[in-house]
């Protein structure tokens, strides 16, 4: 624990009022309750002021709390205590409440409370329930709850905490998937899209609680599933329901208590109601119980009702977490918001399309690139058709579909802007409801935005001034659909298109079987600027098509076991692309040396098969015009079309240890080996201050069974660190981190910031060193015996190169 910020650190809390959780009145009839009668049971909270303890007087107990009808009833900001504070209050309170009939305290003893009778959790547990149920006192109670870990301090040890060293034993706890911390964000949890730390939601909560303090019936945000770890304490009871049980419970409550539900429709949103397990059951509602000790984790479902209350001082964390099979739910809720105008927490389209684009790149990677990591197979098991995100993004799909076709067809299209939700949420001003996939906008109103549904409620302007705002064309979208449902060539553009994959992909005899013989042929083209310094530049193009018997053409170099020609050649290029195919003109590639004008004889044989190709390919074509949807689609129609070269700046990345090479699939794919403690030094933008650059430090750490776990840190700041298990995702977040402190000091009102740094900008493979001659010949070197086979079974058979290549 960050025991040095807990110490000294105060937390807010809030007065409960146990007997009126159940049983009360509304606030139109408040006024004619009698409110004169105290009970003696009430004073037991005015305690001696020691040790910041408060009096009954300072919290105003000397009367009861004033309902009326403009202050419906809630819990109430209650003192500020440390935790030290806070534990006396917690414990003094509970052993005078269950001190044993004639005891008597008249100097409240500290011996005497220590030593007196401790009651069992079924004991608090009936006194709790004939509280709620049928009062005879008033109980008031202090529960510190939604305490943002962020600004108070973890009950896990975190990377960024101030600590002054770190042991091994302290690092597994801070890198452990269990920790609250990192829990939200690992692989596998939807929310590991959302850039933002959304206190509550990403960042845990804390809960430091005493006797009777409780939590009320209420589901999640968004019906998230939610899980909560108890640091320490006396126990605590838990109460839950199955989610499809939730409209039931909901009807229970408001037949109970129905004039609360006149006042309040949203009562349950405000968490401040408690009704008996006895009573849903009797209205068919099945309710089950736990009982949650120190050291262990309770886990709550999607859209699941849960209540409960602690049995003394204790200190509970927790976070919510999104695996793919809660979209159906979280689609339900953000429905359910729209229809009761309440805000959201997080766009659930972010995480959808999020979660859709990570699947194509790990289907990219396992059928073109043949990398099987186990991240990428991880997004294997859920892809596919009917598999939950294809059905999630077509169900989704399907109803933005539906409000395009009836509702906007009198606006007029604009492509939205990459940064319309970056730096600011944008929400329908009628429902709430987020627009990060679409919205309408007017020309005259340019700060209003709506949803679909309230086109013409957006403004009294004219329907002619509306613009309708998307992200994606439908027809992208369907694309994105059998992307995900596995469709080859869907992977292909849509990878190509809105990820910016530029590597080379490999296309094995295994997936092409079965497929039609008009779509056999699969090239990709990968460029990369080498160093300049001769008569002219030069440019890396790697080829790639199947080898089938049933096709004439063959390897120019015949590699073992090899399933894929591959040649590394300097020249310069003209692909072909569906515009020539729609105009009827010839389709072929086109070739010219460059450099020296050295052509070896590997050269020519490459020179000749490409002849082949454009000879099959528009022999294809002729056949089945339908193989025109195969090539490119996103080209102008010009001709003719120059292969586009994704930029990106030049970063020297400087080898620092090259580690120990290990073996095992997770440890090395077709790309690279991950040698275990491998370090390298690169300059990037800063976290801590974007209009400057600083060193980074890339690791690669040990995880296990889960193989490498990749750490970035900043050098002059080793508590700024970011992990994960993907080599890319891991400076992806760096990339994240330097946007959200560039639209903070934005908003700060700084000038002369950087712009916001797209996806593309940087690539986690280069930043490592990955690219690098000089570190890859270093990491090769390590592995003598040749042990990371998946890396070695891949690398093909050098060609002579010419002199700019090998320098």
């Amino acid at each position: 624990m960050e025991k040095n910020v807990w110490r000294g650190s105060k937390f807010a809390t809030r007065i409960q009022e146990i007997d009126k959780l159940q049983n009360r009145k509304s606030s139109r009839k408040m006024f004619m309750v009698d409110k004169t009668i105290k009970i003696t049971k009430r004073r037991c909270l005015g305690m001696a002021t020691q040790d910041g303890i408060v009096r009954g007087d300072m919290m105003g107990l000397d009367g009861p709390m004033q309902d009326d009808e403009t202050n419906p009833f809630g819990f109430e900001p209650g003192p500020d205590f440390t935790l030290e504070a806070f534990e006396k209050y917690a414990n003094d309170f509970k052993g005078q409440y269950f001190r044993k009939a004639g005891d008597v305290n008249p100097v409240c003893n500290q011996h005497f409370l220590e030593n007196q009778w401790e009651p069992s959790v079924d004991d608090i547990e009936g006194e709790y329930w004939r509280i709620v149920e049928k009062p005879t006192e008033e109980i008031e109670v202090l529960y510190g709850a939604d305490v943002d870990a962020g600004v108070f301090g973890s009950g896990f040890p975190r990377a960024s905490s101030p600590m002054e060293s770190c042991s091994d034993y302290e690092e597994n706890y801070i890198t452990s998937g269990w920790n609250l911390n990192n829990l939200a964000r690992l692989p596998g949890s939807l929310l590991s899209f959302e850039s933002s730390d959304i206190s509550g939601v990403v960042v845990p909560w804390l809960y430091v609680g005493m006797c009777f303090s409780s939590f009320c019936w209420h589901v999640e945000d968004h019906h998230l599933y939610s899980i909560n770890y108890m640091h320490w304490g006396a126990p605590k009871v838990w109460y839950g329901i199955p989610g499809n049980y939730s409209s039931t419970l909901e009807a229970a409550m408001k037949k109970k208590l129905p004039d609360l539900f006149e006042e309040q429709p949203n009562l349950l949103h405000k968490l401040v109601t408690q009704v008996s397990p006895s009573i849903l059951i009797s209205e068919g509602v099945p309710v089950h119980r736990c009982v949650q000790n120190p050291g262990e984790f309770v886990l709550t479902f999607p859209r699941a009702y849960h209540c409960g209350f602690s049995c003394g001082f204790n200190c509970a964390e927790a976070v919510n977490i999104a695996p793919l099979d809660w979209l159906p739910y979280g689609q339900n809720a953000v429905e359910i918001y729209r229809e009761q105008k309440r805000k959201t927490t997080i766009s659930h389209d972010k995480l959808l399309l999020g979660a859709a684009r990570e699947a194509v790149t790990a289907q990219w990677e396992l059928q073109l690139s043949k990398k099987s990591t186990g991240e990428n197979l991880r997004w294997k098991e859920v892809c596919g058709k009917d598999k939950i995100l294809a059905n999630a993004l077509k169900t989704r799909v399907e109803m933005e579909q539906m409000k395009r076709e009836y509702l906007c067809s009198m606006a007029c299209k604009v492509k939205m802007d990459g940064s319309f939700d970056t730096c600011n949420e944008r929400e329908c001003i009628i429902c709430l409801y987020d627009l990060h996939l679409s919205a309408v906008s007017c020309s005259r109103c340019p700060d209003k935005f709506a949803c679909l549904n309230h086109i013409k409620q957006l403004c009294s302007c004219d329907l002619s001034d509306r613009n309708f705002l998307f992200r994606y064309e439908i027809w992208e979208l369907s694309v994105l659909i059998e992307a995900v449902e596995g469709k080859l060539s869907a992977i292909y553009k849509w990878a190509k298109k809105y990820l910016g994959m530029d590597l080379s992909s490999h296309v094995s005899k295994e997936k092409l079987k079965g497929q039609e013989a008009n779509k056999k042929l699969y090239r990709t083209l990968s460029y990369s600027k080498f160093p300049e310094g001769n008569d002219c530049k030069h440019t890396r193009l790697v080829l790639s098509a199947p080898l089938e018997n049933s096709l004439p053409w063959k390897s120019v170099m015949e590699e073992p076991n090899s399933n894929y020609a591959e040649a590394i050649l300097n020249f310069s290029v003209r692909e072909p692309h569906s515009c020539d195919v729609a105009n009827g003109q010839s389709t072929s590639y086109q070739i010219s040396s460059c450099g020296n004008g050295r052509l070896n004889y590997e050269n020519k044989l490459i020179e000749d098969r490409i002849k082949e190709w454009n000879f099959h390919l528009n022999e294809s074509i002729k056949e089945n015009p339908s193989v025109r949807n195969d090539l490119d689609s996103d080209c102008p129609k010009k001709s003719p079309h120059i292969g586009k070269v994704v930029q990106r700046l030049n970063y020297n990345v400087e080898a620092l240890n090259f580690g120990v090479v290990c073996s095992g699939i997770l440890w090395s794919s077709s790309l690279a080996i991950f040698p275990k403690g491998f370090k390298s030094r690169v300059t990037y933008t800063s976290v801590l201050d974007p209009t400057k650059e600083c060193y980074y430090i890339s690791e690669i750490l040990d995880a296990g069974p889960l193989g490498p776990l990749f750490k970035v840190k900043v050098e002059q700041c080793p508590t700024e660190i970011f992990m994960h298990m993907s080599v890319y995702k891991c400076w992806d977040l760096v990339r994240e981190k330097v946007n959200q402190e560039i639209r903070k000091q934005q908003k700060s009102g700084r000038v002369e910031l950087p712009p916001l740094q797209p996806p593309e900008s940087i690539n986690g493979f280069e930043m490592f060193g990955f690219c690098s001659p000089l570190i890859i010949q270093g990491i090769e070197a390590a592995d003598r015996d040749k042990i990371c086979t998946e890396y070695w079974n891949t690398r093909p058979i050098k060609v002579e190169r010419c002199n700019s290549f090998s320098k």
